[in-house]
């Protein structure tokens, strides 16, 4: 390597895949952290040059920055690295003037929307145009049948509509994927397809308004449930396919304070109240009690009174076999005992 700041970089991250090999913390690891020191003082003198601020070589190390702190959960760092990133770019010309590194602006898309979803914040980033996936048409009924309701009621907040659009359609490729055993082997299902549709939803305006305002806003407070779980059910997608950090703890715990701390109204979308509260049961699976309870209610008041009733529903909604089959056996043995008691 002619760059050596990014040399120092790809030294200390290779100390710290050391790191983890033997479970050592990463304030332990002298190497990582000397070569990791040694390239942000060479980045910062290379910022100092007119020449030098906006090179090719910056910009790839202070992504790569932003990766390392990205895989070790360093949130404060990442956001100093991708601020600082955003800016090298627009003097550039943004990501337009980087149409021919594919690696690169997918890279960015990677990392910009790792963090934006575990910070929920919207992403840095708009949309490279390698993302620019034409998505399969999705006919759900339960879909179709949810957005003609939510256009009539709320029509100032369709965005909410076309992100659900796109991630039930990616749910639907993953089922047809999954059956032929090559979702795994197709490079662009996490690394752009799903960041793609995660963008939509980080996105989204976020409400701000203290819980007891939602009472005003039904909608609102509807549309924010809908995203809150189609955020999770992504972070879901990634840990299954063992990407590190999935996301799942932060999105399953926005979600659960959401939902217990706000009173939303679901009667006109009651099935999509039961996909959210079943997604977020799943992506619990210890100390889901109200979870339990709300489905099993939630059951009654729609008339299901069997599992596969139930499954029925929140199938036809956005679901994906291969990641939520095997869990929703074990939730259904709690959810049938609750009934039980």
């Amino acid at each position: 390597m002619s760059d050596s700041s990014a040399l120092n970089l790809t030294l200390a991250t290779a100390a710290l895949a050391i790191s983890r090999r033997f479970n050592y913390k990463i304030e332990d690891s002298t190497e990582c952290l000397t070569y990791y020191t040694a390239s942000l003082q060479e980045i910062n003198q290379r910022l100092q040059d007119p020449k030098e601020s906006a090179s090719d070589g910056v910009v790839g190390t202070i992504l790569g920055f932003a990766c390392f702190d990205t895989n070790i959960g360093n949130w404060d760092r990442w956001k100093l690295h991708m601020s600082g990133l955003q800016k090298i770019i627009k003097v550039r010309g943004g990501l337009q003037s980087f149409l021919g590194l594919h690696i690169l602006q997918t890279t960015i898309l990677w990392v910009d929307v790792a963090g934006s979803l575990i910070l929920d914040t919207v992403p840095r980033f708009e949309l490279p145009q390698i993302s620019s996936i034409e998505p399969e048409l999705h006919h759900s009924p339960r879909i179709l049948t949810f957005v003609q309701k939510w256009e009539t009621q709320y029509p100032e907040l369709v965005d909410i509509r076309d992100n659900l659009f796109s991630l039930a359609s990616l749910a639907r490729h993953a089922n047809s994927s999954a059956t032929s055993n090559n979702l795994s082997q197709d490079g662009t299902f996490i690394c752009i397809r799903l960041h793609s549709v995660a963008h939509g939803f980080l996105c989204m305006s976020r409400d701000i308004q203290p819980a007891v305002a939602y009472s005003n806003y039904p909608g609102s407070a509807i549309r924010e449930a809908l995203r809150l779980t189609s955020i999770l059910f992504i972070a879901m997608i990634k840990k299954h396919h063992g990407v590190v950090p999935s996301g799942v703890p932060e999105c399953k715990l926005r979600l659960s304070q959401f939902l217990t701390q706000v009173a939303v109204d679901w009667s006109s979308f009651m099935d999509l109240h039961l996909w959210v509260l079943m997604i977020g049961a799943l992506a619990e699976k210890n100390g889901r009690l109200w979870y339990v309870s709300e489905i099993s209610a939630t059951m009654r008041e729609m008339g299901l009174i069997k599992w596969d009733d139930l499954l029925d529903v929140v199938k036809d909604i956005i679901w994906i076999n291969e990641i939520l089959d095997e869990d929703a056996e074990m939730l259904r043995e709690e959810v049938i005992g609750s009934q039980l008691n």
